[in-house]
């Protein structure tokens, strides 16, 4: 795939299926594949992971945004280390399937498509506007993907458009999601956690951002970025 100038993500990562409606698990195994994407939050996953029997499952879905964990912490580990490596970039799915279940006589939708729809959220920052031309606008989508400048985040109960993770160097030279800049006596790094936060970057990596909400007196999952990589001088 890579070969022929494609890329793909992984999915699916940490799957651990839904005993309680029979969903078996299948996670991802083929560590060695050198894929240059990852699935890194999928809500129906996530959804699944707390979902112990039936009657929790319904609890769970009428408060979905107590409920949803984000990201597997095991995953954010791995997704790391690989970022040490190569870059590898992270998207959001909402693994979308209009599921019904049968629940004695009833039958329950859960995670319709229009609501399925407003969760979770790929966004993608391009250097160009949109015209509506599909020779034009596809070409953005996917070159976006590709070079990670994007970030993930649950937009159901507040909407994350609009987050900027940006760096600077003392060069004046500027970098987002996806982007890389030389480490030439630190680089500050301005994020979004709660409202506002500087970060001067001092050894070489990959950087990204973690952005939660309280609710109920517990952090929640919001946003994820996309690394942006500190170099050494070339």
């Amino acid at each position: 795939m890579n070969g022929l100038g494609g890329f793909g993500f992984a999915a699916h990562l940490t799957d651990t299926g839904c005993p309680p409606i029979g969903d078996e698990p299948f996670p991802w195994r083929s560590w060695d594949i050198p894929l240059g994407g990852l699935e890194i939050w999928n809500v129906l996953a996530d959804f699944y992971s707390g979902t112990t029997s039936i009657p929790r499952g319904l609890l769970h879905y009428a408060f979905l945004d107590y409920g949803l964990k984000g990201p597997d912490p095991s995953l954010l580990a791995r997704w790391d280390q690989l970022n040490k490596v190569r870059k590898v970039v992270g998207v959001a799915g909402g693994d979308v399937h209009g599921q019904r279940y049968k629940v004695g006589p009833l039958t329950v939708p859960l995670f319709t498509y229009d609501d399925t729809f407003r969760l979770i959220h790929t966004h993608i920052l391009v250097l160009e506007k949109f015209t509506g031309d599909l020779g034009h606008d596809r070409r953005l989508i996917p070159q976006a993907l590709r070079q990670g400048s994007s970030y993930m985040s649950y937009d159901r109960r507040r909407s994350a458009t609009g987050f900027s993770f940006v760096a600077h160097d003392e060069a004046s030279m500027t970098a987002t999601m996806g982007g890389s800049l030389e480490l030439q006596g630190g680089v500050t790094m301005a994020t979004a956690v709660g409202r506002d936060l500087t970060y001067e970057a001092k050894d070489l990596g990959a950087y990204r951002v973690e952005v939660y909400y309280r609710l109920l007196g517990r952090d929640r999952p919001w946003i994820f970025s996309n690394p942006i990589y500190v170099k050494p001088v070339q």
